[in-house]
């Protein structure tokens, strides 16, 4: 066949076996220098920053009346639950992020034309954002591109008109001065199993 024109892409890109399916099918029925429609695929894992009015901190960073001071809470039993390597994990509502920390660069770049298998990308990343101004970080958000050419690119941005493409946010809560920098460390588990996937700060 000459195109594959495909919609496989789950809210984190991967987890309606995409890559899987796809290349299958580029393997058994495309034919040499046929299309696949979309081929490249950009997926962001970045810090952000939500909106006064969708924040949620931690129990432990909640200013309160009367001079009672939580702080203290953040090492306890409780508090480790939310800072297990997976961390905790919701669902960004549309319009609840207010921007991201930092200038954001896709943790992978790819082509299904000429991936070589599943196993060549990488799962694990390492990178560095520097604030622009003081800011919290409410979480690591999740979202995808799919660029049909230079003019036509599909984007699951939280920043951007709403798709039928959700966002999973990996939750923070932690207060950044501008200049400063945050490093996030991704580990990728199952690919197709978001919740698999781990992230820290540091």
């Amino acid at each position: 066949i000459d195109v594959v024109l495909h919609e496989q892409m789950g809210d984190e890109l991967f987890n309606e076996n995409m890559l899987e399916n796809i290349l299958d099918l580029r393997r058994r029925v495309l034919r040499p220098g046929g299309r696949i429609l979309p081929d490249r695929f950009r997926l962001f894992i970045e810090p952000v920053s939500m909106t006064d009015a969708m924040r949620v901190r931690r129990f432990w960073n909640i200013d309160l009346p009367d001079g009672i001071d939580l702080r203290g809470m953040e090492q306890s039993e409780v508090a480790q639950r939310f800072d297990s390597a997976r961390m905790e994990q919701i669902w960004v509502r549309p319009g609840s992020v207010a921007n991201t920390v930092g200038t954001p660069s896709p943790a992978l770049d790819f082509r299904l034309t000429t991936l070589d298998g599943i196993g060549a990308l990488p799962t694990l990343f390492e990178f560095e954002r520097i604030a622009q101004a003081d800011t919290l970080v409410d979480g690591i958000c999740v979202w995808f591109e799919a660029v049909f050419d230079d003019d036509n690119v599909l984007t699951t941005s939280p920043l951007a008109p709403v798709t039928s493409w959700g966002n999973r946010l990996y939750r923070v809560d932690r207060e950044l001065a501008a200049g400063s920098s945050l490093h996030v460390h991704v580990r990728m588990g199952q690919l197709v199993e978001p919740s698999t996937w781990s992230v820290r700060t540091s």
